[in-house]
């Protein structure tokens, strides 16, 4: 989850705590959400980053429960646990993240599933999933995939900027949404020892 209201699951200890409380995990899976993951404040932008999240994940959760990937940039900045998905390298996460995704061979067989803004022309769900396939082998100093890094920030740069105006805008309520989210993990937990 983007970590936002009375949810849980913003945070990988969240998660891995909700599977200890199943007795019978042979059907636990996960699914983990670029923007959500995103928007919950896991920095998923250069390569350093991406593997310490997925580090994590395998630490925490452990890489058997991942089951499924929804690929998806975000209209609004990290940590801002806002669900706002974006189109592939238009938003905060940009090109790099799908470029490492698209070659990771942890994720090899894992299925993803592309939630994207379908734009006017119905064409974006298309253009996504060659633009996926397209950065399979690239590497990160390839002159073209940085052409069309730098092609795809600048489409994405409107919404960018009215999404983080209405995000520094609400930033002071962030604290209280937080809150909201571990008061609900924590009535699970009492839930559980009953």
């Amino acid at each position: 989850m983007a970590g936002h209201g009375n949810l849980i699951g913003g945070k990988l200890e969240e998660i891995a705590e909700v599977i200890s409380m199943i007795d019978n995990k042979e059907r636990v899976g996960v699914c983990v959400d670029t923007c959500h993951s995103f928007a919950a404040g896991y920095d998923l932008t250069d390569e350093e980053k991406w593997n310490k999240f997925w580090d994590d994940f395998d630490k925490i959760i452990g890489l058997k429960y991942l089951s499924s990937l929804h690929v998806n940039d975000s209209k609004a900045p990290l940590g801002a646990n806002r669900d706002l998905h974006e189109r592939l390298g238009w938003g905060f996460i940009g090109l790099e993240c799908f470029r490492l995704l698209a070659n990771d061979k942890r994720l090899k067989d894992i299925p993803l599933i592309l939630e994207v803004p379908a734009g006017k022309d119905d064409k974006a769900f298309g253009e996504d999933i060659k633009l996926l396939e397209w950065l399979v082998g690239k590497e990160k100093d390839n002159k073209e995939y940085i052409e069309k890094s730098i092609a795809l920030q600048k489409l994405g740069a409107p919404e960018r900027k009215i999404q983080g105006a209405k995000i520094e805008k609400r930033d002071g309520k962030r604290k209280l949404e937080v809150q909201k989210g571990k008061d609900v993990l924590s009535m699970l937990k009492k839930t559980k020892k009953k």
